[in-house]
């Protein structure tokens, strides 16, 4: 088990490579490139097993409860877009009402991981909240840019 120091360490980088990941997935969704996307959301989708980890090692550092709804908020992000992209496929964007559920899960994933990179320090909280402004921004385009 790592000590609770890497835990934080290891949340701060796991954090910054969530929203690098998101911000590369948008932009080539925006140059329309599926096959770039569809790596990219691979490697985003891989963050459930540093999470996973994470929420295992609250449990043995005796996290905060807060701890534990950051986690959980991004791992089930993390199952319900498995589960909507690539196992049912569900074209869910064609309705705005399931986009909006479904953008609120993620900017509450992705919120919760700005705290989780505050835990490492300043300078990981400051380019998580940095990442997450870029993703929101990206995200804002993208579904502007559908119409929805």
């Amino acid at each position: 088990m790592l000590s609770r120091d890497e835990c934080n360490l290891l949340g701060g980088v796991t954090a910054v490579m969530a929203f690098v990941l998101c911000d590369a997935l948008f932009l080539a969704r925006l140059g329309g490139t599926p096959g770039i996307e569809r790596g990219f959301g691979l490697l985003f989708l891989s963050l459930f097993v540093p999470v996973a980890y994470l929420l295992v090692a609250a449990i043995h550092h005796r996290r905060r409860a807060v701890y534990f709804v950051w986690l959980v908020l991004f791992l089930a992000f993390l199952v319900v877009e498995t589960l909507l992209e690539f196992v049912l496929h569900v074209p869910f964007r064609q309705a705005q009402w399931q986009v909006l559920v479904y953008v609120a899960l993620f900017l509450g994933g992705l919120g919760g991981l700005i705290a989780l990179a505050s835990r490492a320090g300043r300078r990981w909280a400051t380019a998580a909240g940095l990442g997450f402004l870029s993703t929101a921004a990206l995200a804002m385009v993208h579904y502007q840019g559908a119409g929805l």
